[in-house]
């Protein structure tokens, strides 16, 4: 998969994919009793959760946390929409080691809430069920024996043994759109046309004749979304395809996987310069200069040249951190 953000050193909150947080895992049981403990160990209970819902996450442990099944209690209830099976939502997470009562991993280290989706295969099932009708704005805490939060292998990397119950608390900042939504825009100039699959889904670009570079970055709204807009500081959701002016294929696309979920100031600058403004639901259309995308390096593993001009479709399906 190319990576679209600009290089730069990896944080903990980065590291959720490399660390397995998202491996699906083999089975989930779940109650919302709180009271599955498990011999020599605690529940829910014992643990005590502080500090702001979006803000960030406090764990005190009082004594080893063990159950031997997945057990979870909504902490605090927000005031949003509740979630629905297969829907995606963006989500703060901490992981904890309930043997060691230690912090393993927060996504509030960086600030880079984590894609989730609800009810749904290819995420901890521990968490992706316990989410379902929950509203946003909600805190969640879960516990999960180890077969059932990362696999009977545990998460070495992050120091969660075989045996380890796991403590994960989930701050449900929003909702993510599964496709844009607003009003139609008709665009000004030529624009490249979209040529799409099943839905919205886009799956190349076709450059009319004559298309030319134009040597600026250009965003040209297909539809202009009616949510609240992007800033520098957001981490955003999109779903993209990137094709080089004058290729028959794109060189990177997210329609066919999940929608890609991070910080805007980790894309390259095109990206950072364009997307703050721009409102969640919009489907853009970005030109990308050369000096703004890979620079005179280019990007040789995606076919892309020090001097080539990159096209955009990006869909904007959710943010945080917006005005």
């Amino acid at each position: 998969m190319l990576r679209l953000p600009a290089r730069r050193a990896a944080r903990p909150a980065a590291l959720l994919l490399s660390l397995g947080l998202l491996v699906p895992t083999l089975a989930a049981c779940g109650s919302d009793d709180g009271d599955a403990a498990a011999g020599g160990g605690a529940g829910l209970d014992s643990i005590e959760v502080t500090g702001e819902v979006g803000e960030g996450i406090e764990v005190a442990y009082d004594g080893t946390v063990a159950v031997d099944e997945t057990v979870s209690e909504v902490l605090v209830e927000g005031e949003g929409d509740p979630l629905e099976a297969g829907e995606n939502a963006l989500a703060h997470i901490y992981v904890g080691n309930g043997e060691t009562e230690e912090q393993a991993l927060t996504t509030y280290e960086g600030d880079q809430p984590q894609l989730v989706p609800v009810a749904a295969e290819g995420f901890i099932t521990s968490i992706s069920d316990s989410l379902e009708d929950v509203p946003v704005g909600s805190r969640v805490l879960i516990a999960a024996p180890p077969a059932e939060a990362f696999g009977p292998q545990g998460n070495p990397q992050i120091d969660i043994g075989t045996a380890d119950t796991v403590v994960f608390v989930v701050d449900v900042v929003d909702s993510v759109l599964t496709a844009p939504e607003g009003e139609q825009v008709e665009p000004r100039g030529q624009v490249p046309t979209l040529v799409t699959g099943e839905g919205t889904d886009v799956t190349a670009l076709e450059f009319p004749r004559g298309l030319e570079a134009t040597g600026d970055l250009e965003t040209t709204t297909l539809i202009e979304g009616e949510g609240p807009e992007v800033t520098a500081e957001s981490t955003v959701v999109v779903d993209y395809l990137g094709q080089v002016l004058g290729k028959d294929a794109p060189f990177d696309e997210s329609y066919s996987r999940t929608p890609t979920a991070l910080p805007v100031a980790q894309f390259v600058q095109g990206w950072q310069q364009a997307l703050p403004g721009v409102t969640v639901g919009s489907r853009v259309v970005l030109e990308v200069p050369p000096a703004l995308g890979y620079g005179a390096q280019g990007n040789p593993q995606a076919g892309i040249g020090g001097k080539d001009t990159m096209f955009f479709v990006v869909d904007v399906l959710g943010a945080t951190n917006t005005k």
